[in-house]
């Protein structure tokens, strides 16, 4: 117990601070059985650097696999993004080819569409000459002749316009063909 009561003293003398050498060897001149418990003491402190060293070591191992790691993975991930897009290309010829299609349907949809508008324009014109057919003196063969003009046109008219549809349905299939296509 006095041993601890000096040590204590000592402490308190030499301030809160590290104990320097001296302060060790006033303590040992006083009492030599104290210097089994400093041996221990660097002894423990000795595992205790050595454990700390050995984490330390681990960590920094650990902290390079990990760096390793995530550029491996960088790597991974750029050759990932660089597959996909080589076999996205793939597509490319394909989805032109029906972009090509899909702009000759739309052309073919504007001629028709103008090729109708023409049309009933006839007919709108002959119909006009026909209700005045009293006023033109027209023959009962001239009116037959405008009559079968009318039925040709309103045939060809009901043609242009189920070619128009058909053409609307394909480009409306294109479309959607690219679109699944880009996806």
């Amino acid at each position: 117990m006095r041993i601890f009561i000096l040590v204590f003293i000592i402490i308190i003398l030499g301030g809160c601070g590290s104990i320097s050498e001296e302060t060790i060897k006033v303590v040992l001149e006083k009492d030599a059985s104290f210097e089994k418990v400093l041996e221990q003491k660097k002894s423990i402190n000795a595992k205790i650097g050595s454990l700390k060293d050995s984490f330390n070591k681990e960590k920094d191992k650990t902290l390079q696999s990990i760096r390793l790691l995530k550029e491996s993975l960088r790597e991974n991930k750029n050759k990932l993004n660089s597959n996909i897009s080589e076999l996205k290309n793939k597509m490319e010829p394909k989805i032109h080819e029906l972009k090509k299609e899909l702009e000759e349907d739309k052309l073919r949809y504007g001629e028709k569409k103008k090729e109708i508008k023409d049309q009933i324009a006839k007919l709108s014109s002959i119909k006009k000459l026909l209700t005045k057919k009293g006023e033109l003196s027209l023959s009962g063969d001239e009116i037959s002749i405008w009559n079968k003009r009318v039925s040709d046109l309103e045939s060809k008219i009901d043609s242009l316009r189920k070619e128009l549809d058909k053409l609307r349905n394909r480009i409306n299939l294109v479309k959607t063909e690219i679109k699944i296509l880009k996806e």
